[in-house]
């Protein structure tokens, strides 16, 4: 059994505007996803001023989602979310995943839906998020532009662990990190022509070049965790889908595969299906963005059950 990685995580977000806001509604994605390795042993959104309505659900994908409505006047926002995670997921290990080529990978997205091809997901519900994931979305448009740009790293009969691996390395090093900024429709493409671009940037650019493939490509926004450093910060990647393999996380930003640094808050077609904060405000005027920090920090077993109670009981 895979020995547990701790982490506690804070993420604040403090938005002022120029005059009150006379009533707003918004969805947040601040409680990391369960499963796949990933336990949350606790986790709480704090809200002030409170919502007159508030609602935790599942989103379309799976995500654990808050959605929030005020109606009360106010001029300043602030949202804090603490959670206590563990990873015992097993980092990638190409040597150990299915060989299959990235020519069968594709014919296998092609099927997915049909009667023999759902085998291959597991389920209908799987089938039907691999199959979503093939097509374009509102921030990703596959295109001729994106497949001249995979095409070094889909040579015939090439395994798709090592298109993947491949590929996110040719991303990172095509694509100069700056800091986040706004996820906007041309991303991809400007960070494939100018060479620069944010991590959102880079996951997208992965995702068209993989769609224009013929694979299945989701996004996924969460943290990782600095081991230099010590801190964390808000993140974002990728996974490609493979028959009898599941989903293989990479991070086109940095090159490689996902390791137990990442902690995932949810995934999607893109961006936008996933923003941590998402919503709409009326009768005001922002005050400039949002000021967003995020920490992370490692811990011990002991340290993460005791944190946790307090997460639970507000006690903290």
């Amino acid at each position: 059994m895979t020995e547990g990685v701790f982490f506690a995580i804070t993420h604040r977000a403090d938005q002022r505007y120029r005059r009150p806001v006379t009533s707003a509604y918004g969805r947040l994605l601040l409680t990391p996803r369960a499963g796949g390795g990933q336990r949350v042993h606790a986790a709480a959104v704090t809200i002030d001023p409170e919502p007159d309505r508030r609602q935790v659900r599942r989103d379309f994908h799976g995500n654990m989602s808050t959605f929030i409505q005020l109606t009360q006047p106010y001029d300043r926002l602030t949202i804090s979310a603490e959670s206590i995670v563990e990873l015992t997921r097993r980092p990638p290990d190409p040597a150990s995943l299915p060989r299959l080529s990235w020519e069968h990978t594709a014919q296998a997205v092609r099927t997915v839906l049909d009667a023999e091809g759902t085998g291959h997901a597991g389920s209908v519900s799987a089938a039907l998020a691999v199959a979503e994931s093939r097509l374009g979305s509102p921030l990703v448009t596959p295109s001729e532009e994106f497949r001249e740009f995979a095409a070094p790293s889909f040579r015939p009969g090439r395994p798709l662990v090592d298109v993947a691996g491949e590929l996110s390395m040719r991303v990172a090093g095509s694509v100069r990190i700056v800091p986040t900024a706004r996820a906007g429709p041309q991303g991809a493409s400007t960070a494939l022509r100018e060479a620069t671009g944010t991590v959102n940037d880079a996951a997208h650019l992965l995702l068209a070049a993989a769609r224009s493939m013929g694979l299945a490509a989701r996004y996924l926004t969460g943290y990782r965790f600095d081991q230099a450093s010590g801190a964390g910060e808000l993140h974002a990647w990728a996974s490609l889908w493979v028959p009898g393999g599941g989903w293989i996380h990479v991070d086109p930003s940095r090159g490689g595969f996902v390791d137990l640094d990442y902690v995932a808050l949810g995934w999607g077609r893109d961006a936008w299906d996933v923003l941590p904060l998402r919503g709409v405000a009326y009768g005001s005027e922002l005050a400039g963005r949002p000021e967003v920090e995020v920490t992370m920090r490692s811990l011990g077993p002991e340290e993460a059950a005791e944190l946790a109670v307090g997460v639970r009981t507000g006690s903290r």
